[in-house]
């Protein structure tokens, strides 16, 4: 073929092609022209539609921003409230809530009152929101403030937090089926750590309001008595699936067995490795086997029996639920340390209460209008 040929060839494909272009975009003028009123039909309803959806989303912030309550001077709005009480139900059911029934908040918690546990949860949130309040009142008043190396740990945090949730968007839909905002949550989040900042800077071991040599005195005294350590070995006489109790044989086998390991606990064998070897709650479990127990945690026929029990003494103890082997041992002073920063914190807590008396508090109508 001939160069002069080719070149005619492709003006000749261009021409077509340009032709083609022109032939569609006159058909889609023509089509519009000859549609007008469906298409004018068509627009008008995307635009209402987007207008409707803007309103709704300006409506709805309108209402998280909404004062709900002034303490001091500072404004908590609804979303602030939203995540207290996202908080505070989270506390009293457990888990994952945001899929608790309407029904489920509707129970009565006190029926002499008529309070529902919505009501109940409505309350412990303002309760939070000012102790919160409180918490900045104190912190402000002896100096204590956030820093780059806490805003650091409060990220850390919430990303952990995300990561758990199942990722950002899952944390985002939780905030919005809960009515509440990531602001919010940042606020009571800056909140918790400021709290943490006040029982270590002030109420630590030998800060400015540790606890006094006649405190520690008394909480020594009360661990010796409100403790318990023990290991034990237990073999269940029910079945754990059904919760139905196991035949009379099964019962006695392991009767027969529980006699055995108590005498061998008796003679000097050691205790964990008896545990290793016949305990029914030990597998996938790695030494030490020691719990510490609160008086009043423990079943009643255990507990009656440990407190009979010297250091290192071995019980035999058989309740409607298994046999138990128990061993008491001696407290040790780990334990004793976390008791003694328990104790910290109560005094730092009863300190923030205190300050709850001098906080001037306005509730606006957006509080009564908090409904189910």
């Amino acid at each position: 073929m001939s160069k002069d040929r080719s070149k005619v060839i492709k003006k000749e494909r261009g021409k077509m092609g340009k032709l083609k272009d022109n032939s569609i975009l006159k058909n889609i003028v023509v089509f519009v022209k000859s549609h007008q009123k469906i298409f004018k039909i068509v627009i008008t309803t995307l635009v209402v539609v987007v207008l409707i959806l803007l309103s709704i989303i300006m409506i709805n912030n309108a209402k998280l921003n909404k004062k709900v309550i002034t303490i001091n001077g500072e404004d908590y709005t609804r979303s602030d409230f939203m995540v207290y009480f996202y908080s505070v139900k989270y506390n009293y059911f457990g888990g994952n809530n945001t899929n608790i029934s309407k029904e489920n908040l509707k129970v009565i918690y006190d029926a002499e009152n008529n309070i529902t546990v919505f009501d109940h949860l409505k309350s412990r949130t303002l309760q939070e929101i000012e102790t919160s309040a409180a918490v900045k009142k104190y912190a402000s008043d002896n100096n204590i403030e956030l820093n780059r190396e806490d805003y650091k740990i409060i990220k850390e945090e919430k990303e952990a937090f995300i990561k758990r949730l199942g990722g950002k968007n899952k944390f985002n839909k939780i905030l919005k089926k809960n009515n509440t905002t990531e602001k919010s949550y940042n606020k009571m989040a800056e909140t918790d750590r400021l709290y943490n900042k006040i029982v270590t800077k002030l109420y630590g071991k030998d800060k400015r309001y540790d606890l006094t040599e006649e405190e520690v005195n008394i909480a020594l005294e009360n661990y010796n008595n409100e403790y318990y350590k023990i290991e034990q070995i237990i073999l269940t006489t029910i079945d754990i699936t059904t919760r139905k109790s196991l035949s009379d044989t099964e019962i006695n086998q392991k009767k027969t067995l529980a006699d055995t390991i108590y005498n061998l606990a008796t003679n000097g064998d050691d205790f964990e490795e008896l545990i290793r070897k016949y305990s029914e709650d030990a597998v996938d479990k790695e030494p030490p086997y020691y719990v510490y127990y609160k008086k009043g945690e423990l079943l009643d026929e255990i507990e009656e029996a440990i407190v009979k029990l010297d250091n290192n003494n071995v019980s035999l103890i058989q309740t409607k639920y298994a046999f138990h082997i128990v061993k008491r041992l001696e407290l040790d002073d780990s334990k004793y340390e976390e008791y003694l920063d328990t104790l910290r914190e109560e005094k730092a807590l009863k300190a923030l209460n205190d300050t709850l008396g001098d906080l001037k508090i306005i509730y606006h109508d957006a509080y009564k209008k908090i409904k189910l």
